[in-house]
This record gives C-alpha cells, sequence and structure tokens, in this order.
C-alpha cells in the first residue's frame, strides 16, 4: 500500500503494478499474473512493451516485466477487484511509503472469504 497523492486513476493503477512488480521480483516470485482494473493501463503497458509510451512510470514497468520471469497481463471487471478496492482504503493519502502487508488486516478477511465462493 502506498499513497500516492493526487492524479488520475490510470497513473493510481500503473503505481500499483510498478510497486507490486517490484514487491515481486524482489520475494523471488518469477512466475506471475497481473491482474489490472483498468483497460487504458493494459493498453499504456502493451504501447511500452512496443517501445511506446504517454506515461513516464511505463518504461519502469517495462524494465520490470522484460527480466527473466514469466509474467500475463490480464483485464479485470471492477467486481473482480475488490480486494484492491479496499486495499486502497487502508493507506493515508500522503503516506508516500510503500507497505507490505505481512497479515491480512480483519478488515479485508470477509472480502477474501467472499472471493473464495465466486
Amino acid at each position: 500500500m502506498k499513497g500516492i497523492g493526487v492524479c488520475l486513476v490510470i497513473e493510481a493503477e500503473l503505481w500499483g503494478i510498478y510497486e507490486g512488480l517490484h514487491v515481486a521480483w524482489s520475494v523471488g516470485v518469477r512466475k506471475l499474473v497481473v491482474e489490472i482494473g483498468s483497460l487504458d493501463a493494459v493498453r499504456a503497458i502493451q504501447q511500452g512493451l512496443d517501445g511506446r509510451s504517454a506515461f513516464t512510470l511505463v518504461p519502469y514497468i517495462v524494465e520490470l516485466l522484460n527480466r527473466d520471469w514469466y509474467f500475463k497481463l490480464e483485464h479485470i471487471r471492477r467486481v473482480g477487484n475488490r480486494l484492491a478496492d479496499n486495499l486502497t482504503k487502508l493507506v493515508s493519502f500522503d503516506d508516500l511509503l510503500c507497505h507490505r502487508l505481512l497479515v491480512v488486516p480483519d478488515c479485508i478477511l470477509s472480502v477474501l472469504k467472499s472471493d473464495e465462493h465466486t
């Protein structure tokens, strides 16, 4: 979790992707599916993989994706993204540090349990 201040929705999505990829790489994950709630963010990353990008953060995401691992980018509908939506409510607007959760917060457990049944 990380506060990023005021920005466009797509920029927030790109920050989440960047931080998630960075954390995954740093803990040794080498095979992952990246679920993205913004079709515009998926397109921006695909354009970045082709060497074109309108967003400053995309080349950094592409650099992470070009490392030695398997990844798959998937667009998911908002209903499938409830966990991420709920996690965003836990971070302070101006807290620019990235926080890695080691345990599942109680307020997120119900979301996880309901996702098991869908």
